[in-house]
């Protein structure tokens, strides 16, 4: 994979909202692997809500959905919360399904954590969206969080009639390494004869194997949120000592890409993760593939989480309810699947 290094920030590239966020996240971020046991924990559970002012920056939850928790039995015993958002339209007839993959490294956070994304895309979109919880690195290693994914799409198909669903409107969705289970569960879905609508991956980490292109990065301003390090980190406590990610079920850019639904990858510009996202798409292109790619300038990762602490936040929430729509919901029709440029951040 050619790498494309980020250009280096002017002092004032950043909003200064989002340089504070930086600054703040230096101070309280670090790698998985310098974690203690006790502040892990506390990041893999459920956050606070997001009332004001916090809404501000995460976007409010709608309370006109409905958010529902049920606990599953994984493949192996284990078990997993799967939180479900209904919008009203459920109440009509059977609505489309979303599955959304939350992203933190394979080793952070928590669905809940999601309820204004979540909630906000339910309610637009008029589709159920569901969230699984799957258990977390460095506890549970690889391929845990991919199949504790699957078994939860399998039980909510299996619900498809009392949850309302509408199991020929498939979608799923994933940021970050939810980006990488969601790549990875298209493919299965496809493996498996069942036909998947629309993927939308959000800055997704694609490939897993240790790559010298990603250290040469380096550690400059250009990645203010995740940093290189970081992401090395949460590479190693995923895979542990005996995988090197060179299984497509870890690193979906090696799976096959022929026949897989149409895709929305967003990537952010000041991302060490952004040229994984962009070999994703020209990939999927590669394979015959609809693709919608859009990289968001000045932009750091983990944009969908904190947008309004960025210059391109909002504007990427809009344009993923947009492409989800489009392919989820029979009367909004499907007239092309360009690349879409964004200010000078559009790369490949």
């Amino acid at each position: 994979m050619t790498s494309r290094r980020a250009r280096p920030l002017a002092p004032d590239a950043l909003p200064r909202r989002t340089a504070v966020l930086a600054v703040a996240s230096r101070w309280v971020s670090r790698p998985v692997d310098q974690t203690p046991p006790r502040l892990l924990a506390r990041l893999q559970a459920p956050p606070p809500r997001a009332r004001w002012p916090i809404s501000l920056v995460t976007g409010a939850i709608d309370r006109s959905v409905t958010s529902t928790d049920a606990w599953i039995t994984a493949r192996d015993g284990g078990r997993m919360l799967v939180r479900t958002h209904t919008p009203t339209a459920a109440r009509v007839g059977p609505v489309p399904l979303l599955v959304l993959v939350h992203g933190g490294g394979f080793a952070l956070g928590h669905v809940r954590g999601y309820d204004p994304l979540a909630t906000h895309l339910a309610a637009r979109i008029g589709a159920i969206v569901a969230m699984p919880n799957y258990r977390k690195a460095p506890q549970h290693l690889a391929p845990t969080a991919v199949h504790d994914t699957m078994d939860a799409t399998t039980w909510l198909l299996s619900e498809a009639a009392a949850l309302r669903i509408d199991p020929s409107r498939i979608g799923l969705a994933g940021d970050s390494a939810g980006g990488n289970i969601a790549a990875v569960l298209a493919q299965h879905l496809r493996d498996e004869g069942l036909a998947v609508r629309h993927q939308a991956l959000l800055y997704p980490a694609t490939d897993l194997r240790e790559r010298p292109e990603i250290v040469a990065l380096g550690e400059g301003p250009e990645h203010p949120i995740l940093t290189v390090a970081m992401t090395a980190a949460f590479r190693a406590g995923y895979l542990g000592t005996d995988q090197d990610g060179a299984d497509p079920l870890l690193s979906p850019i090696l799976g096959d890409l022929h026949g897989l639904p149409p895709a929305l990858v967003q990537t952010a510009d000041l991302d060490p993760l952004r040229d994984d996202g962009l070999a994703y798409a020209d990939a999927l292109r590669a394979a015959g593939v609809p693709v919608v790619s859009t990289t968001y300038p000045n932009t750091p990762h983990g944009y969908a989480s904190f947008p309004g602490l960025t210059a391109h936040g909002w504007a990427a929430r809009e344009e993923l309810v947009r492409e989800i729509a489009r392919h989820l919901l029979p009367t909004v029709p499907i007239t092309d699947h360009a690349s879409r440029p964004l200010g000078e951040g559009r790369r490949g």
